[in-house]
């Protein structure tokens, strides 16, 4: 019969609660990693002035993906749920002229 040290026993009961939720948690951060990203970004024109309404369309050199859309209010957009990869932002407004930003 093998001799077991109460206290050791003891320890080992108080642990397997912890033990257990570690083993549940650990899927759920494997889950949550991805292969995608996002870009925002605020539209200003020369003199730093924020541009409402800017059209923003965004492409990939590489894959051609493109993306379109528009400044809010307070010259901000936002692409998010983009595969990774290499982004140009050709932008355009009745104020603005045509400038490429690589992002």
């Amino acid at each position: 019969m093998v001799q077991v040290n109460r206290a050791a026993a003891r320890l080992i009961l108080r642990m397997m609660p912890v033990a257990v939720f570690l083993a549940l948690l650990a899927p759920i951060s494997l889950v949550a990693q991805t292969f995608r990203g996002g870009i925002a970004g605020t539209v200003t024109d020369a003199s730093g002035a924020i541009v409402a309404g800017a059209a923003i369309k965004m492409v990939s050199p590489d894959t051609n993906y493109t993306r379109e859309g528009v400044t809010s209010s307070s010259g901000e957009f936002t692409f998010q749920d983009l595969p990774l990869g290499k982004y140009e932002l050709p932008s355009r407004s009745r104020v603005l002229s045509r400038y490429t930003y690589p992002a």
